[in-house]
């Protein structure tokens, strides 16, 4: 590749700086690049607080996901409910209708 297709990327109007570049000492800049990086540290710093609230949050919810039944422990309650519905229904055939039946005629 030779240098003459070679550009800077400041030649191209899509990036070139809305202000005179300055050449002085420490590379080309504009004159407000100093309040874009404090602005941009600014905004790093939001960033990462929000990160660490999000931390938190999901620490609260994998500490309470602990205390949550599992499928396993609901279907266990759900066979013992209805091992007792089916329990009181036998009971109460055998009270009630056991005497009513042995009481009619053969």
């Amino acid at each position: 590749m030779s240098d003459s297709n070679l550009h800077s990327l400041y030649e191209h109007p899509k990036y070139a700086p809305k202000q005179p570049v300055d050449g002085g000492p420490g590379g080309p800049h504009d004159g407000a690049m100093n309040a874009r990086i404090d602005r941009l540290d600014h905004v790093v710093e939001l960033i990462g607080a929000d990160i660490t609230d999000v931390k938190v949050s999901i620490g609260k919810i994998e500490t309470q996901m602990g205390h949550v039944a599992t499928k396993t422990w609901v279907l266990i309650g759900v066979v013992a409910v209805m091992a007792s519905i089916i329990g009181a229904a036998w009971w109460m055939v055998q009270q009630y209708l056991g005497p009513i039946l042995a009481h009619l005629p053969k």
